[in-house]
């Protein structure tokens, strides 16, 4: 991955929050100069002024003498992918022996996503179903081996 120029300033009063970033985008021929010229003009925007103009405004106040090319503006939303499926997935791979190592240790086998907060719980049942065999038993050395 190229490592870009990037500039980032942040501010946030208690009624709202305001972000600035500015990265040069890859060209074939860089101008130092002309990215220096605009980090400079981003380094003088204010935490207040983050806060308080909109971004057209702030943008204008900052870059009128050559405008910035603006994309539309998207909504932000909130969104995990984690599903039961994804992490039963994600079992398979760590396979049956260390799976099952926990689960004869702690009697279930619990996955927290650290980005949604959900929790995933999987009993012995679960972990027999979804290996296909009694994996507790085979980490005893009970039953089947573990492939």
């Amino acid at each position: 991955s190229e490592q870009l120029d990037t500039h980032i300033t942040l501010a946030a009063s208690d009624e709202a929050c305001g972000g600035l970033l500015v990265q040069r985008l890859p060209e074939s021929a860089p101008d130092p100069e002309a990215w220096e010229h605009v980090a400079t003009l981003a380094q003088t925007v204010s935490a207040e002024e983050l806060v308080q103009l909109d971004a057209h405004h702030l943008l204008y106040r900052l870059f009128h003498e050559t405008p910035p090319r603006v994309f539309d503006a998207e909504p932000i939303e909130f969104a995990c992918t984690c599903s039961r499926g994804k992490v039963s997935d994600m079992l398979l791979m760590l396979g049956g022996e260390e799976v099952g190592s926990v689960l004869e240790e702690q009697g279930s086998v619990e996955i927290d996503c650290d980005f949604c907060n959900a929790k995933y719980v999987f009993d012995e049942t679960d972990i027999n179903a979804l290996f296909g065999m009694d994996v507790a038993a085979a980490v005893r050395g009970e039953g089947a081996r573990i492939q």
